[in-house]
């Protein structure tokens, strides 16, 4: 079974997402490749992770298969700062390893973060 069958999938269904047209304007791609990601069980769909994340508002990391944790990211309009709303709007013209470095920066953030709370 591919991530696209374990997990991907069944998150647009619960979105009310089932058909292949709906998923393929959701993520900005062409019918087709979704209908053979549902089908054929190819994998191309790696490379629209970020586009994936962002419609489905799911980290990439859970898409891909490296966290099992479903950790939601903020949609645009849920009072994000200007900041957040620009990375937001440039999100789907990452590169899948772009989005990779982002949120492994930000997963480190995080650690460093919680680190010095703990040290308090």
């Amino acid at each position: 079974m591919t991530l696209w069958q374990e997990r991907i999938l069944p998150l647009f269904v619960s979105k009310g997402m089932e058909k292949s047209n709906e998923i393929a304007d959701a993520i900005g791609c062409n019918v087709r490749l979704v209908y053979h990601w549902n089908k054929d069980g190819y994998t191309s769909y790696n490379k629209y992770y970020p586009q994936i994340a962002k419609a489905l508002g799911v980290s990439i990391a859970y898409i891909s298969g490296e966290s099992d944790e479903l950790t939601p990211i903020p949609q645009e309009g849920d009072g994000l700062s200007d900041v957040h709303k620009r990375l937001m709007a440039d999100l789907p013209n990452w590169t899948q390893e772009e989005a990779a470095f982002v949120e492994s920066t930000l997963m480190l953030l995080r650690a460093k973060r919680q680190s010095q709370g703990s040290q308090s």
